[in-house]
This record gives structure tokens, sequence and C-alpha cells, in this order.
């Protein structure tokens, strides 16, 4: 499997921002388990961030939403 750099995409509208990290398998599939940050840390009052996760529970890209 080849690994991809991280890169960074802007959704047209800039209200959502998505980090694929290095091991990020693109396509249906590659994301298991999705975690938002507002569930960890209950106080947490920012923007709406996603970690998702594979199916190893590897940290595979993470989304902003604005």
């Amino acid at each position: 499997m080849a690994l991809h750099k991280i890169e960074l995409k802007m959704g047209e509208e800039q209200d959502v921002a998505y980090l694929y990290l290095p091991a990020h398998r693109r396509g249906a599939g590659s994301v298991a388990t999705q975690v938002r940050l507002r569930d960890i840390l209950t106080d947490y009052s920012g923007a709406d961030i996603y970690f998702d996760l594979d199916e190893k529970r590897q940290l595979v890209g993470i989304e902003v939403l604005l």
C-alpha cells in the first residue's frame, strides 16, 4: 500500500477542511470510526472537529467544520 503525503483539502465554501494523514487510504471503507472532539472534551466550545480512525484505530484524517 502506497502512503500519501499529508494533504489539506478545503471545501468550496471554505467552511470545511479535511487533513489527510499519510496512512489514509482514499476511497470507501478507509475510515472505520469517527470520534468527535466535543465527545472527548465536554467543555470544548470551538469548531466541530472529527478524528477519523481506520480499522486498526490509527488516526488517518481530521475534519474541521467551521
